[in-house]
């Protein structure tokens, strides 16, 4: 959809199957010898139901916060975590609690997220079960290459007790953003107890700022025309365009698109940016008053609604294409 408005203010379980490998052939002098007779397997008896159709994860449903617009994440699961002390040892409960302790010792368990080169720290939210009666609290710390120090970044909170595995989003003092020294990590951490009370089910990194992986389309998806929606721009007029969740599922914080003026009245430019953002001063594309087309490719940030803003100086058709996304 789109509406042409003002400007805009400011504002568990891994399965391998094995295959029974093809059987010989053996060319004899004159003809081909019979197959040899497949060995029995335990798999033989397995029945894979709705062959051809894909295997997806039946899970719909999860415990972690919603994205935050222009946020990407960094995820670290039950697994990831080990005991600071090795004689501790550690227990992955599936059936109690669901997530990992240590039963030897009442010891920390610990796992670390890589800091993408440039990024800044914003969040961390922890998943714990915590049956314990009383309240526990994770640790965030800091690691920078070749201190040999950790470092505590003052993402402190506390786990009420319950029976189950819960949120807690602690976040980032903005003094402690960032952007750190290459090769930094950031070091999650949880007591858990000896009991299996408290345990350690994972963790996600909130991350802004240069921390995005790119993802191309298998072809260029064509986001807007306004020659067959909407009409050429006014100057100074705004269109906000509202990306498909197809293309931009939750999570995304941007785009990588080709922005096409076409049939420009006068010498201009296009502004391009987030429904979320303010307007830039810089512009995206600057075409000429001849009325031929003109592209330019770029990567724009987008809205917790999946929308951009295209702002007109001039009276002028565009088109909008997205080839990738940042997520």
């Amino acid at each position: 959809m789109s509406t042409e408005q003002d400007p805009v203010p400011a504002i568990g379980r891994r399965r391998l199957i094995i295959g029974a490998g093809a059987a010989a052939l053996v060319a004899g002098a004159t003809a081909v010898q019979p197959a040899a007779a497949k060995p029995t397997s335990p798999h033989d008896s397995e029945v894979i139901t709705n062959p051809g159709t894909a295997q997806g994860s039946p899970i719909a449903t999860t415990i972690a916060s919603a994205p935050i617009s222009g946020y990407t994440y960094r995820t670290v699961c039950m697994l990831d975590f080990e005991p600071i002390s090795p004689a501790s040892g550690r227990t992955w409960d599936s059936q109690g609690g669901g997530g990992v302790y240590t039963p030897n010792a009442f010891a920390a368990l610990l796992a670390t997220v890589e800091i993408p080169p440039g990024a800044l720290v914003r969040d961390v939210e922890y998943y714990i079960y915590n049956n314990s009666g009383s309240q526990v609290f994770p640790d965030t710390y800091l690691y920078v290459a070749g201190t040999g120090q950790k470092y505590s970044i003052g993402a402190i909170v506390s786990v009420p007790s319950s029976g189950s595995i819960t949120a807690t989003r602690a976040v980032i003092l903005p003094a402690n953003y960032g952007p750190y020294p290459l090769a930094s990590r950031l070091l999650v951490s949880l007591t858990t107890r000896t009991d299996g009370t408290v345990q350690i089910n994972g963790a996600r990194v909130g991350f802004t700022q240069g921390s995005g992986d790119i993802g191309l389309l298998d072809a260029p998806y064509r986001a807007y025309d306004s020659r067959v929606t909407g009409g050429k721009l006014t100057a100074g007029s705004t269109r906000t365009v509202t990306l498909p969740s197809s293309i931009v599922a939750p999570g995304t914080s941007g785009v990588i698109v080709n922005l096409t003026a076409v049939n420009g009245e006068a010498n201009g430019y296009l502004k391009l940016y987030s429904a979320a953002a303010a307007e830039p001063s810089a512009s995206a594309l600057n075409f000429s008053g001849s009325g031929a087309a003109i592209a330019n490719g770029l990567t724009v940030a987008v809205s917790s609604g999946r929308q951009i803003i295209v702002k007109a100086e001039k009276p002028v058709h565009f088109i909008l294409d997205v080839t990738g996304t940042v997520a």
